[in-house]
């Protein structure tokens, strides 16, 4: 499954989710009080291109590192419907690798995932209430070498 597992998820602003939310302190994880550098979850590393007009949710660079490997996150908004979002990712997606089934429930949720060439695998999440922006969400995981 992609992004299974379980790991300390790490804001690239405000370190761990162990560590900068109260209810979590005593859940301690193999990454807690280690904060991800501002600079590490960067546009390479996520991997997708940014949809065109989409401005970023601040804050909203994240590393999750599992057992399984370590994914990527970082989220946009747009005024453009889930709709129009995954297509532009399908068409990107196509030339990495092997398009994925995508998930959508009616016009207000859609995803788009595909297992790259080189072994990574990546979903963007576009969804909306329909009454604000639609919030992109991009991932891109990163197994665990054996």
């Amino acid at each position: 499954m992609l992004f299974a597992g379980c790991g300390a998820r790490e804001n690239a602003d405000h370190g761990t989710e162990a560590t900068s939310n109260p209810s979590n302190r005593s859940r301690p994880s193999p990454a807690a009080g280690v904060a991800a550098p501002q600079n590490e979850v960067t546009d390479e590393r996520v991997g997708a291109p940014v949809y065109p007009g989409a401005e970023e949710v601040e804050s909203s660079r994240y590393k999750l590192s599992t057992p399984s490997g370590v994914t990527y996150t970082v989220s946009y908004r747009t005024p453009d419907t889930p709709t129009q979002v995954a297509a532009f990712y399908r068409a990107e997606f196509a030339n990495l690798g092997t398009l994925k089934e995508s998930i959508s429930t009616g016009e207000q949720l859609k995803t788009v995932a595909v297992d790259r060439t080189d072994g990574t695998q990546s979903i963007i999440r576009a969804s909306t209430d329909g009454k604000h922006p639609t919030v992109i969400a991009v991932f891109r995981f990163y197994p665990a070498k054996p």
